[in-house]
C-alpha cells in the first residue's frame, strides 16, 4: 500500500484496462475502461497477477470428468466467470445441477472464486481462514462418518463417481477401502 500512496503503484484501473504504447514520450499509458476519467502513464509496466482457476480450460483428466459428468460446475457470481468451481458456505461441492453433495468438500485455488482466501499463506498460531476452513471441512466428513457409522458405506455422488477417481489416481471416499 505504501507504494500506492506514494504515487508508484496504482491500483483504482478497474477491470478490462485498456494499455497502449507513447512512443514519443516512451512511456506506457493505461485507461480504464471502468472509469474513463482515470488514465496512468508509467515507464515501467509490470503483469503482476495471479490467473484465475478455471476448471472449463484445466486440462486435467479429473476436472475434466468431473465436468463432463456434472459432479462439478464453474462459479459463476451473476453471471461473470470469475473462476474456480462452485462451493456452498460450508465449501460442499456444487454440481452442475445446483445440488450440494453432502460429503464431498473443495479447498484451496480450485475454488478460488466462490471462496478468497488461498492467497494466504498459513502461520503458526494464528486463525487462517484456509486452515480453519480445512478444520471445518474434516469435522463435518468425520460427523457425517459418524452419523452414516451404522449404514451402508455409499459413496460421494453416484456410481460413476467412485470409479473415476480411482482411475485418474484420487480415491475419494467416507471410508477406508482397499482401493485407496
Amino acid at each position: 500500500m505504501f507504494l500506492a500512496r506514494a504515487g508508484y503503484l496504482n491500483l483504482w484501473l478497474g477491470p478490462g484496462a485498456r494499455v497502449t504504447t507513447d512512443h514519443k514520450a516512451g512511456c506506457f499509458v493505461v485507461e480504464s475502461r471502468a472509469f474513463p476519467e482515470i488514465t496512468f502513464r508509467a515507464d515501467v509496466l509490470l503483469r503482476a497477477r495471479v490467473p484465475k482457476a478455471s476448471p472449463d480450460e484445466d486440462r486435467s483428466r479429473l476436472t475434466r470428468r468431473l465436468i463432463e459428468r456434472g459432479l462439478i460446475r464453474p462459479y459463476r457470481n451473476d453471471g461473470a466467470d470469475i473462476g474456480g468451481i462452485e462451493v456452498d458456505p460450508s465449501l460442499r461441492i456444487v454440481t452442475a445441477a445446483g445440488r450440494v453433495l453432502p460429503n464431498a468438500w473443495a479447498l484451496g485455488t480450485v475454488c478460488e472464486g466462490a471462496t478468497f482466501y488461498t492467497y494466504i499463506v498459513p502461520r503458526p498460531h494464528v486463525n487462517s481462514t484456509a486452515l480453519v476452513d480445512a478444520w471445518r471441512s474434516v469435522d463435518a466428513l468425520f460427523r457425517e462418518a459418524r452419523e452414516t457409522k451404522d449404514s451402508r458405506p455409499h459413496r460421494i455422488s453416484d456410481d460413476a463417481f467412485l470409479p473415476m477417481m480411482t482411475e485418474t489416481g484420487a480415491c475419494l471416499t467416507e471410508q477406508m477401502s482397499p482401493r485407496c
